[in-house]
């Protein structure tokens, strides 16, 4: 296949920026023969970003940099503009390739664009057994059976069946998809001992129990054919064990219903022509990635199907472009491997891993299964703090996860995490106080909204300091810390113990007093004690001209449902001036209302070392306080640092006093 003079030229090693032209003249090389000027044009039409607005194209110009075709201007041809994902390639190189192969860079894959292909399913196979063998995966044993199973016979001639196990063992495969209101009437749903008809199922139900006959195993748990409508709630509280004991979780990930087939008949993959000096490197849209194919697919936001995914101890995603296998061990991909290094770099504590997860979840299980234990140890010996902070990391990362996604009802985020908090709960971090935890009160108090701002929930479900208390996406600010603080802090506890908050008492009012891991009354609250002081005097201390104060820290508030300290350049809203001012000034008034109590922080070890407050707001009633945002309090970089000696060196003493003067006292508190 030829390429244009432009094209011929192009070393997509680099990465450098390359001006591709204007994107009628691209098209015009395209439609004289230049393959790799069809590629880009191609994916310009399918892009999510232009697909419906292609009119618009022929006044642009488009430039190829860092791997990504971006959109631009013609009158800005030198200003970088937003591409999403399906705009960005990875490279992959032919059997020719002779050079050296970055981690990046991957050989072309070949896989049959028909998923039931019979070499699909030997993958599968193959992805069991060796799963089967990991050191961090669990074995899959005969276990008993969920209450209403389907029984596929061995026989393809003799239809599937709904059953009940009647405590018969066995292994079983489960399925999660999107669910649709619409998906299967009560009329049409089989009843216990029912043939089940393939042909009236909605497809992906159909296509589990193909997948689940071929795989060679008898019993399949679909949560809309197994559970009548009336007993959800009920069986809801067994989906630990369902979806936990199950040998394989098969995930119609990119389906968005379950009249979507899993096994998509066309998966032919998009490639670019030979590139390159040697023409031996090829382009393809870096959508074969986990965080393209799983982390923005249409189920991760589903909240259920996330609470399965998080539950099963692997997985296997079907995407419609390729298979990916996820377990406790790794990850694998069947058409591409490129590892997402770049997205969340900054943030990869706070991305959940089953790795550092499913640990927990298996242990549980365990404990918690006829003749399980209560693991103890001493709670204070240094193996057993270390253990405790990554049981913690491993839990808010299933908090922050479960987060992201969307419920039916106000109270399912309290269903969500109920099960899953029991599972946890081995006595190492305390007492289980509403989606956070007793033990080192201020890991779980320290939470914040990522972007948008936070909805109060609908109903009452649980207290102001409790993620739970609000819908939106949230981030637990102890994975921002240093991996070793809680080590750190048992080491040398002078500052924690001077500015930390400490759990005086805890005061909830179960709805069920049998169910404590569920709702709570209004009312509910806690006691801590810890080090305050008021918003508005920190806020001009900080301030303060006349002040060092101001050279050394910045404080970054930000309010769970405002956005009045959103900064205005970069804020998701668009508001008015005047609108803010009103909004400041109204906040203003309200300002010695509201107190800052630390929870985090580890006294400035480092000049990278944050310390993160509550935002309170003293209701005027009892004592009663309310959280209402948190803070940040950093050191101010902009300036001639005066906490740098005179090698460059970091002094922490001059840091510390300098905080000691910000006026802290300890204080009890009551937190609604």
């Amino acid at each position: 296949m030829s390429l244009c003079t432009i094209c011929e030229a192009l070393d997509v090693s680099t990465k450098d920026e390359a001006q591709l032209g204007n994107y009628d003249d691209i098209a015009k090389r395209a439609e004289s023969g230049c393959g790799l000027c069809k590629f880009f044009v191609d994916t310009l039409k399918v892009s999510s970003q232009w697909s419906h607005k292609l009119d618009k194209l022929s006044e642009k110009f488009i430039v190829l940099t860092d791997l990504t075709l971006q959109v631009r201007d013609l009158e800005s041809i030198n200003r970088r503009s937003y591409s999403k994902d399906d705009l960005k390639f990875d490279v992959c190189v032919g059997d020719s390739f002779s050079g050296s192969s970055p981690s990046e860079i991957e050989p072309i894959r070949v896989i049959p664009a028909d998923p039931r292909d019979e070499r699909c399913f030997k993958q599968l196979t193959s992805w069991i057994s060796e799963c089967s063998e990991h050191e961090n995966c669990s074995t899959s044993t005969p276990v008993s059976l969920p209450k209403r199973i389907i029984e596929i016979p061995g026989d393809p001639s003799i239809k599937p069946k709904l059953v009940l196990s009647s405590g018969k063992k066995g292994l079983y495969l489960a399925l999660t998809y999107l669910p649709r209101d619409e998906e299967i009437s009560v009329k049409s749903r089989p009843a216990v001992g029912d043939d089940i008809d393939l042909q009236t199922l909605p497809r992906t139900f159909a296509n589990a129990i193909e997948i689940t006959h071929r795989l060679g195993f008898r019993y399949l748990f679909i949560s809309s054919l197994c559970i009548p409508q009336d007993e959800w709630i009920e069986e809801s509280t067994s989906f630990a064990h369902i979806y936990g004991n199950t040998t394989l979780l098969l995930s119609a990930t990119t389906s968005t219903s379950s009249a979507s087939e899993i096994l998509t008949q066309d998966r032919s993959r998009f490639y670019s022509p030979p590139v390159g000096p040697n023409k031996d490197q090829y382009l393809r849209q870096n959508l074969y990635r986990w965080r393209a194919e799983v982390e923005g697919s249409p189920l991760a936001s589903e909240s259920w199907a996330v609470q399965a995914r998080i539950l099963a101890p692997r997985v296997v995603h079907f995407t419609g472009r390729q298979m990916i296998w996820e377990c406790a061990q790794d990850f694998a991909f069947e058409a591409g491997g490129v590892e997402d290094k770049s997205w969340g770099s900054m943030q990869v504590r706070q991305t959940y891993r089953k790795e550092i997860v499913q640990q927990y979840i298996t242990e549980g299980l365990r404990r918690l299964a006829p003749k399980g234990a209560m693991t103890t140890r001493d709670e204070n010996n240094v193996d057993a703090i270390a253990e405790r902070a990554k049981r913690f990391e491993a839990w808010h990362t299933v908090v922050d996860h479960l987060s992201k996604t969307s419920t039916k009802s106000p109270k399912d985020r309290i269903f969500l995490l109920a099960p899953l908090a029991k599972l946890f709960d081995n006595g190492s971090l305390g007492n289980y106080l509403l989606g956070i935890w007793s033990k080192n009160i201020g890991v779980g108090l320290a939470w914040s909204r990522v972007y948008s701002m936070l909805s109060p929930a609908p109903t009452y479900r649980a207290p102001s300091w409790s993620p739970l208390s609000v819908d939106g996406e949230i981030s637990a600010l102890f994975m921002n810390w240093s991996p070793t603080i809680l080590q750190d802090q048992a080491a040398d506890p002078t500052w924690i113990e001077k500015y930390g908050p400490k759990l005086i008492s805890t005061h909830l009012i179960p709805s069920d007093r049998e169910s404590p891991y569920m709702e709570v009354k209004e009312g509910s609250h806690i006691v801590v004690e810890g080090a305050c002081v008021g918003f508005k005097s920190l806020m001009n201390y900080l301030s303060d001209e006349k002040l060092e104060a101001q050279r050394f820290f910045r404080a970054n508030p930000a309010l769970d449902t405002s956005w009045i300290f959103d900064c205005a350049c970069c804020s998701h809203l668009n508001v008015s001036e005047e609108e803010r001012a009103a909004k400041n000034e109204e906040f203003s008034k309200e300002m010695d209302r509201h107190v800052l109590m630390i929870v985090g922080g580890d006294g400035w070890r480092t000049k990278e070392s944050p310390i993160d407050m509550l935002i309170l707001h003293d209701e005027g009633e009892e004592g009663r306080l309310r959280r209402v945002g948190m803070m940040r309090m950093e050191l101010e970089m902009r300036y001639m640092p005066p906490w740098e000696r005179e090698d460059g060196s970091y002094d922490a003493r001059v840091v510390q006093k300098a905080f000691e003067e910000c006026g802290w006292e300890r204080k009890v508190l009551r937190l609604f």
